[in-house]
């Protein structure tokens, strides 16, 4: 963002000095970036071929998107904010946060999409509004392969594949989970196909806490025997 507001261009690199690029990118950065990053601006610039015809023109479109980008920013965040306001009033956030790899956005969003969490008896029921749920393809005799139906709310199922997507990355239960369904004798799972499972798991888990009012416990979730195989490899 440094850049592209203050030197967009090859001209107003070279104008504005190695030196002083590199004291604006450490001080845009809190200096983790810093001599090399504008070591190679400077030399890209000086070696440029870009022509410069219509330069005015790309330099108020460009300025243009910058506002539009640092609106968009600025609306993300009182977004978030709402969001956040919102979910404390639930009294269901704590719970749901306390989940590794589930934050206060995808919390308040999962809220959002579901409603009210006690109407339901059931993960299977918010799995099948996710269009989730398993069906087969098949015709007469023919038995096809087994996919997920996306006969639901598309944003719900996103929702849950990037809370997946986390979990797996923070939440050493489910990265466990994963990577058993990836790498066992019988029938391993493709990576999004794990992904998936994991995705309903998290649902199962979710809707949990919430019914139960509690905070995570990933000794209950029924992986420790993977997660303790996982550690000692």
């Amino acid at each position: 963002m440094y850049v592209l507001t203050h030197c967009p261009f090859p001209v107003d690199i070279l104008e504005l000095g190695e030196q002083t690029l590199c004291e604006g990118l450490r001080g845009a950065t809190h200096n983790r970036v810093g001599q090399k990053r504008a070591q190679k601006l400077w030399e890209a610039a000086q070696n440029s071929i870009g022509i410069k015809e219509g330069a005015k023109g790309a330099r108020l479109q460009l300025t243009h998107l910058v506002e539009e980008l640092n609106l968009i920013h600025k609306q993300l965040e009182e977004t978030e904010k709402m969001m956040s306001q919102l979910l404390k009033q639930t009294g269901l956030g704590d719970y749901l946060t306390s989940i590794p790899g589930v934050g206060m956005v995808t919390a308040a969003a999962f809220l959002a999409e579901i409603g009210n969490p006690d109407e339901y008896e059931s993960y299977k029921q918010i799995q099948k509004k996710a269009g989730l749920n398993l069906k087969e393809n098949s015709s007469g005799k023919h038995k096809g392969k087994t996919t997920i139906s996306k006969r639901g709310r598309p944003s719900l199922r996103q929702l849950m594949y990037q809370i997946a997507y986390v979990s797996v990355a923070k939440n050493a239960e489910m990265k466990a989970f994963y990577e058993y369904l990836k790498n066992r004798k019988e029938n391993p799972l493709a990576g999004k196909q794990a992904l998936i499972a994991v995705a309903v798991k998290m649902m199962k888990v979710m809707l949990a806490v919430c019914k139960n009012r509690s905070h995570y416990d990933g000794s209950k979730v029924g992986n420790q025997n993977l997660v303790v195989r996982m550690q000692a490899a």
